[in-house]
């Protein structure tokens, strides 16, 4: 079960009040905890566009152009596969905070960004980000849906692919619209990204490993089975290793196909 509560002073008698007011810091975990996955989503997306104003800058081929994205997508894939595992053993709350500040490390070398070789290393720190916080963040969201439901496969699903669009579609109006589109997008994801991570230092405490008190006014997020067994995080890193390698394959072709 992957709960959220809060300890603050409750009454001693249980009521319909009391049962509500634990019941909505799970709820409000479950959709911090989305919203980010999606934000991470949206920043692997949001460089796509941008790829022809670099081009036009690094004056760099389209062979290069594939290079960029593939980085992206290798280091993704061995973040998955090496440190997938990692949020079993340190926590989940310390791997998404990584995940938080590697993207913001990310957003940061874009923006500063002198030549070809600055955005080999942002996406590298991308794949990185989203490859630390996938399966954590997966294994949250089921911990955190109300029993009995599908919410969190619906949901990873969903914000997912959301994301993705959501960061294509908001990047090229920049472009089209936008004063100084290679920064504006970055400087918003940097602020985002840095505001998530002391969110979720600052509400959400992970206990999965310990049996240690929860600090007053903190959610806490407990593991134990919702339905016999919770899935691993490295079992569900894996299955986003596939899902990530198919993708990759589907993009990689397309930017290959254009002129």
């Amino acid at each position: 079960r992957l709960t959220a509560s809060t300890t603050s002073a409750r009454s001693a008698s249980p009521s319909r009040e009391s049962m509500s007011v634990e019941a909505l810091p799970s709820e409000a975990a479950f959709w911090i905890l989305a919203g980010m996955f999606l934000i991470l989503f949206f920043a692997s997306a949001a460089a796509s566009p941008l790829y022809g104003v670099y081009q036009a800058q690094f004056h760099f081929s389209a062979a290069t152009l594939t290079a960029v994205f593939a980085v992206y997508v290798l280091v993704l894939l061995v973040t998955l596969l090496v440190f997938g595992s990692l949020s079993d053993h340190l926590g989940r709350i310390p791997v998404i905070i990584t995940a938080l500040v590697f993207s913001v490390a990310a957003c940061v070398v874009f923006l500063i960004a002198p030549d070809t070789g600055a955005l080999y290393g942002a996406r590298a720190l991308q794949g990185v980000a989203t490859g630390l916080a996938s399966g954590p963040i997966g294994a949250a969201l089921i911990d955190l849906q109300p029993q009995g439901t599908q919410r969190a496969p619906l949901v990873t699903s969903s914000f997912s692919t959301l994301g993705l669009a959501l960061g294509s579609l908001i990047t090229s109006a920049l472009v089209q619209y936008a004063p100084a589109p290679t920064h504006l997008i970055w400087w918003a994801l940097l602020v985002v990204c840095a505001g998530c991570a002391v969110l979720v230092g600052a509400t959400l405490v992970d206990t999965s490993a310990d049996d240690d008190p929860v600090p007053e006014g903190c959610c806490a997020i407990m593991c134990t089975p919702l339905s016999g067994v919770t899935p691993t995080d490295a079992e569900l890193t894996g299955r986003w290793g596939e899902s990530v390698s198919r993708f990759s394959r589907f993009k990689s072709a397309r930017i290959s196909a254009a002129p």
